[in-house]
């Protein structure tokens, strides 16, 4: 009996803990309830571990039609995805992953509405694509072994993100001797494929 009575109580204090390790979105761009001027370029989501992106679509209230957008096929915490071209308006982001620690299936809505003094289509780049988009912002990580460095950087008007912390891809390891955690840093970020990759640091 106080066995039966033990194992019951350990299960009570481990169900907590094993709910809480699914994936669920800490930081998303535009962020839910904004209010945005200029159509986003891209819509970034962070997420408390890694996870499948399995569908991601957006709506505007008064069309009834939503439009679905190509999904980035490799997990990860972070996603940057290029935003289609919008009209002023009401919008619904509707998106579901799927943890890759365990397998749960999570989805979510996202709510922004882009005014109307907003352009159709994403904003004029600060810096030529070409070239990449420069920031500001202050190391927080760097993982050598994954080729990744975590920037908090202030808002990037090129990409229409806001300031937030994400993690980035590195191009090149000789990058590293300049992203010690704690340094503030300018850094350049260009795009390949499905990622933004820091190409410079200065």
């Amino acid at each position: 009996m106080k066995h039966s009575i033990h194992t019951v109580l350990l299960a009570g204090i481990l169900a907590p803990s094993l709910g809480s390790a699914h994936a669920l979105l800490q930081q998303a761009s535009p962020s839910d309830g904004s209010v945005v001027q200029a159509p986003p370029q891209s819509f970034v989501f962070t997420f408390s571990e890694n996870a499948r992106l399995t569908a991601l679509s957006i709506q505007r209230q008064d069309t009834g039609t939503p439009q679905h957008i190509a999904l980035p096929g490799a997990s990860s915490r972070h996603f940057v995805i290029t935003a289609p071209r919008l009209a002023p308006g009401d919008y619904t982001i509707r998106y579901r992953i799927v943890s890759t620690d365990d397998g749960h299936i999570t989805g979510g809505a996202i709510h922004f509405t882009l005014t109307a003094g907003g352009a159709v289509g994403p904003p004029a780049p600060s810096v030529a694509a070409a070239d990449g988009y420069s920031a500001v912002g202050t190391v927080q990580g760097v993982d050598e072994t994954a080729g990744r460095v975590t920037i908090s950087h202030e808002p990037i008007a090129g990409l229409g993100w806001p300031a937030m912390t994400m993690t980035f891809a590195v191009k090149d390891r000789t990058l590293y001797d300049k992203l010690a955690a704690g340094r503030r840093v300018r850094f350049t970020l260009a795009k390949q494929g499905a990622l933004y990759v820091v190409t410079s640091v200065r």
